[in-house]
């Protein structure tokens, strides 16, 4: 066929007898077998055709694998982003709990103290009204004339021993009171104070038996000399 075309002198086919004498070489018309060139051409075509479908097909592959890609490595990052959130959101969140345990430990550490400050007051100001207490009977015992019982008669010296007597019944009230305000925390002080109370009570006790007794010694030397001086009256009558 290449040949056919390269040579300008026509050549009959089959079915198409012309006569070619008066056509130049240049009008002169290749005839070939259309039969053969259309299924050749048909068959480049396919071919072509064939290869643009495969072309196209590679490229879309292509692309369908970038943008599968891109979807992983979107995927990987969001993921990846996904991840630094919730690590940082669970720092975050230990350190808002450790700061509340740490600021409720504080609190408890500032209510512990409190609780103890008040309990000391509470203990010293026991300790304070105890002595305040002892300081009171102390000083109404001082202010008390207890040699006024020797002059008085037995009727005074009994209502300054009850009057004492009551003082002194008073003053373990006072002192439980005092221990009933102060608790468990001054043990130790208002025990030392209730010895030193018991001590008090035994000595002003002590005293006013005493007090009693020559109280009761001179009003007898009183009855005996009062019936010395009778006697002789009725002496002196009868003389």
């Amino acid at each position: 066929m290449s040949s056919q075309r390269q040579s300008k002198t026509p050549q009959p086919t089959p079915g198409h007898v012309h006569d070619y004498s008066q056509v130049a070489d240049e009008e002169l018309v290749v005839l070939t077998d259309d039969s053969t060139d259309t299924k050749r051409e048909k068959s480049v075509e396919k071919a072509r055709c064939r290869e643009e479908t495969e072309r196209r097909e590679r490229e879309r592959e292509a692309e369908r694998k970038a943008k599968r890609e891109e979807a992983k490595r979107r995927k990987a990052e969001e993921e990846r982003l996904e991840a630094e959130w919730r690590k940082r959101a669970e720092e975050e969140e230990e350190a808002r709990r450790k700061k509340a345990a740490e600021e409720e430990a504080e609190r408890q550490r500032q209510r512990q103290r409190a609780s103890e400050e008040r309990a000391q007051a509470k203990r010293n100001e026991a300790a304070q009204r105890l002595c305040g207490a002892v300081y009171d009977v102390n000083t109404a015992q001082k202010k008390s004339p207890l040699h006024s019982l020797y002059s008085e008669s037995d009727g005074g010296a009994v209502r300054a021993g009850t009057g004492q007597d009551q003082g002194l019944h008073a003053l373990p009230q006072q002192e439980e009171d005092v221990q009933l305000d102060a608790g468990r925390g001054g043990g130790r002080a208002f025990a030392e104070e209730s010895r030193d109370g018991e001590l008090l009570r035994g000595e002003e006790e002590e005293d006013t038996r005493e007090g009693k007794g020559e109280s009761d010694r001179d009003g007898g030397s009183g009855r005996r000399a009062g019936g010395r001086r009778r006697g002789q009256g009725g002496a002196s009558n009868t003389a």
